[in-house]
């Protein structure tokens, strides 16, 4: 379980549910046929955070075709609520901000979620998106894995073997689309840059991390 991993800290939930609605708006943006959602409320008691979402009252619903280039909308909130949950687990109240993973966020990660490779080709900041998405599979998958992870100018690419079910490939094809809007050195919103990198604005700016790998 996620929670065995980063333990439970205290406290905390508005600047994650406005993180959320960031992400999973911009993910959207680009889908002529999606709404705009709100997060307006968390459905677990604090200290954990699941956001749930709402279209927003008083605009127009653009209708419910899903052409396939779009991840599904309802996908991608979803999964930013599951790892938001994720996320919640390192809030610190003191600090108001969301905690870095362990130094051995790969072993530990890995020994959890075997489907995950072994070879993490990418840095912590897509680490709950990964771990979120994984488990919300394994609830209806029982034999499949990643056959590959990685990240590739800035983007988030997978490959999968074994997933039978159209609902598993979807929940890839988000995860992969929300890589391009989450920071990968933090988990906060990002965006992609003249750097091939997703990053948010803090860790655009502040190269320090760079050097070690680290935030």
């Amino acid at each position: 379980m996620a929670s065995e991993i980063y333990g439970v800290e205290c406290g905390g939930r508005q600047p994650l549910l406005l993180e959320a609605e960031t992400v999973v708006n911009a993910a959207i943006a680009d889908n002529p046929h999606a709404d705009i959602y709100a997060a307006i409320g968390s459905s677990v008691d604090l200290p954990l955070v699941r956001p749930h979402f709402q279209i927003v009252p008083g605009v127009l619903t653009k209708g419910i075709y899903r052409p396939s280039e779009h991840p599904d909308p309802d996908i991608i909130a979803e999964l930013v609520s599951r790892a938001t949950e994720i996320r919640s687990r390192r809030w610190h109240v003191g600090e108001q901000r969301v905690r870095p993973l362990p130094r051995d966020w790969r072993e530990l990660m890995v020994a959890a979620y075997p489907q995950i490779p072994r070879a993490v080709e990418w840095t912590s900041g897509w680490a709950d998106l990964m771990i979120a998405a994984t488990a919300w599979i394994n609830e209806s998958e029982t034999d499949w894995k990643f056959s590959d992870a990685k990240e590739k100018m800035g983007s988030l690419r997978l490959s999968t073997h074994g997933i039978n079910t159209i609902g598993g490939e979807q929940i890839i094809d988000a995860a992969e689309h929300l890589g391009s809007f989450i920071c990968q050195v933090c988990g906060g919103p990002g965006d992609q840059g003249g750097d091939f990198m997703t990053l948010c604005l803090e860790h655009r700016e502040d190269k320090e991390w760079r050097k070690t790998g680290h935030v």
